[in-house]
């Protein structure tokens, strides 16, 4: 048996079994043990060594770079403000003035 076909028959005995709420109802699912879906947990282990779909991962990548870029923003104004930096700039304002 090919090395490759081994690993991936390893991978899919070790997947673990576990239930998942979806909605209201209980179902049973598989936490991937390797794959582009390490660590999630799926219905069918199959969907684990699926490729994912370029174009819907580029939009997700772009919205979530997005999103951190503004929220990036907010925290650097928020850190800049008690920032020791500013603490020093104003106090030696405070001295010259004198």
């Amino acid at each position: 048996m090919d090395k490759s076909v081994k690993s991936l028959l390893q991978q899919i005995n070790e997947a673990a079994r576990v239930f998942k709420r979806r909605g209201q109802e209980i179902k049973r699912a598989f936490v991937c043990a390797g794959g582009p879906r390490k660590g999630k947990s799926v219905s069918k282990l199959t969907a684990c060594f699926k490729k994912r779909k370029p174009l819907k991962t580029r939009l997700k990548l772009r919205r979530a770079a997005r999103r951190t870029k503004a929220q990036r923003a907010v925290k650097t104004k928020l850190g800049l403000r008690k920032a020791t930096h500013f603490k020093l700039v104003r106090l030696n304002k405070a001295i010259r003035k004198r």
